[in-house]
Order: C-alpha cells, then sequence, then structure tokens
C-alpha cells in the first residue's frame, strides 16, 4: 500500500495552505490527483525499464488461464501471456 509520503515529491498532496493543495477529507485520494500520480510513477518507470515494460492501449475481450498462465486477449487479436494479471476496472 502507497503512503502518503509518496505521493509529496509529485507534489499532489502538501499540508493546507503550502502550494494550493488541500489534504484529502478521507483516506481515499481525490480520482484527478491519484491519475495524475500513476501517470508520473509509471513514466518514471518506463524510464528505468529499459525495453521490459510496454505500454499497450486496447480493450481486452477475453482471459483464460493456461497450463503455464494466464493468457489476455485484446480486441486487436494480440495475446499477452502472463503469471499475473490486475483488473483494474474503475468506476462501474
Amino acid at each position: 500500500m502507497e503512503r502518503r509520503e509518496e505521493f509529496a515529491p509529485f507534489g499532489w498532496l502538501g499540508p493546507v495552505g503550502e502550494g494550493g493543495n488541500q489534504e484529502p477529507a478521507g483516506k481515499f485520494v481525490p480520482r484527478k490527483f491519484f491519475g495524475k500520480y500513476l501517470q508520473a510513477r509509471l513514466a518514471k518507470a518506463e524510464e528505468g525499464a529499459l525495453g521490459r515494460l510496454v505500454r499497450i492501449s486496447d480493450e481486452a475481450v477475453s482471459l483464460s488461464r493456461t497450463s503455464t498462465g494466464l493468457v489476455v486477449k485484446l480486441l486487436n487479436g494480440f495475446e499477452i501471456h502472463s503469471d499475473h494479471v490486475v483488473l483494474a476496472l474503475g468506476n462501474l
């Protein structure tokens, strides 16, 4: 689980009055701040990945288990083979 300090270097959160940012009222960061935070984290991960991280923009149409792991089939017909899959469904 990410800690609040993780957000500080990106300037997404800060004490009330510091840079105009407000501490969120609840335990969750507002969606707009969290989205920007994730984009920054992904960009940083891509910089150090040396070709091991590939960003694919498509729609997943199926997920199946095989004897060697999991397969995500994309709308364009491409298949991604993996040991682990995270379903990030967003706001349903």
